[in-house]
């Protein structure tokens, strides 16, 4: 959400709140859901549904299934604008092609989203053809977020004071926990540093030559 502050009338009071809030929700639905795990055990293919169905008699897949639904769309549609955002902004400083910084008479970056929408469906269409499980994908996908996490780290231990260096270093353990936790799915998430990395030094060359 924090490449979504431009779309605030006052981020400055808005945006914090907005983020804690909406975190605090998502833990707690998360710590509910995994009790629920915990003590009422389902056969159920999908665990959710046979809790809800030994509390309440019945009715799980309907109501899991439009709660799945509705999340799934409510997280893809803030991910979609926050990285179209993300996308702007590396355009803007020159880490992204200048074209990305287009944007329409409502302020989106439609060529971003564009691309971006594209990039999603070529994904999609791949995982389909090749009918990559679910569960593997979203690990790749958690090993990736572990070392954006794990950079964000770095880079708060480099850009804040030394006073909270303890917290800094008790998030950079839990993405080593994480790390050791996913195992060999963290080898997508290396495959792509190291074709991306090399792609991102050089554009900051070409920029530092440029800008000389």
């Amino acid at each position: 959400m924090s490449h979504l502050s431009d779309d605030f009338k006052q981020p400055k009071r808005d945006l914090m709140p907005a983020i804690m809030l909406g975190t605090l929700l998502v833990g707690l639905i998360y710590v509910a859901c995994t009790y629920l795990v915990l003590v009422l055990p389902s056969s159920s293919e999908i665990h959710m549904i046979g809790a809800f169905n030994e509390i309440f008699g019945g009715g799980g897949q309907l109501l899991i299934g439009w709660l799945g639904i509705a999340g799934g769309l409510a997280t893809v549609n803030v991910y979609t604008a926050s990285l179209t955002r993300l996308m702007w902004s590396f355009a803007t400083d020159g880490v992204l092609p200048k074209a990305l910084k287009n944007k329409n008479s409502h302020g989106i970056p439609v060529t971003a989203l564009c691309v971006l929408l594209c990039i999603m469906s070529f994904v999609l269409s791949i995982a389909h053809f090749t009918g990559i499980d679910l569960e593997q994908l979203l690990n790749w996908v958690n090993g990736v977020f572990v070392v954006i996490y794990f950079a964000s780290m770095l880079a708060a231990y480099k850009l804040l004071a030394k006073k909270y260096n303890i917290v800094i270093t008790l998030g950079c353990g839990f993405c080593l926990l994480m790390t050791w936790g996913l195992g060999v799915n963290m080898i997508y998430a290396l495959l792509l540093m190291v074709f991306v990395v090399p792609l991102l030094w050089l554009q900051q060359k070409k920029q530092q030559t440029a800008s000389v």
